[in-house]
C-alpha cells in the first residue's frame, strides 16, 4: 500500500490499478480520499475504476455523485460503466463458494 502515495506518477498509477484487479479493500478508504487530491486525470480515472474493481457503499455513492456533477458526455460515460462494472462487482462479492455447508448433498438424483 506504501506505492500508493508513491511520488512518482508511473508507479502510484500501478499500484492504483494492482489494488483494483487484487480487490484490495484495505485500500478502497485511501482511493477515496485519493480521488479528492488527484491532479492528474489518468491517475483520477484509475483510481475511480480500481474503486469500481473493490466495491463497497461508499464507493457507489461517491461514483453516482461524480456522475451528477460530469458535464463531458465521455465523463459520463466512463463513470456509467464504472457503476455497471461495481455492480457486477458486488454481485460477485455477495456470491460466497464457501458458503456451501460442506454436508449438503451436491450430486445429482
Amino acid at each position: 500500500m506504501t506505492k500508493l502515495s508513491d511520488p512518482n506518477d508511473d508507479v502510484r498509477l500501478r499500484a492504483i490499478q494492482a489494488a483494483g484487479e487484487l480487490r484490495i479493500g484495505s485500500a478502497r478508504q485511501f482511493l477515496l480520499d485519493l480521488l479528492e487530491e488527484e491532479e492528474d486525470d489518468g491517475l483520477f480515472i484509475a483510481t475511480i475504476w480500481a474503486l469500481s474493481q473493490i466495491g463497497g457503499e461508499d464507493v457507489r455513492v461517491t461514483i453516482q455523485t461524480l456522475l451528477d456533477q460530469a458535464e463531458e458526455d465521455e465523463i459520463i460515460d466512463f463513470l456509467e460503466e464504472a457503476i455497471d462494472n461495481l455492480d457486477l462487482t458486488d454481485q460477485m462479492n455477495s456470491f460466497d463458494l464457501l458458503a456451501l455447508d460442506p454436508d449438503d448433498d451436491l450430486t445429482e438424483k
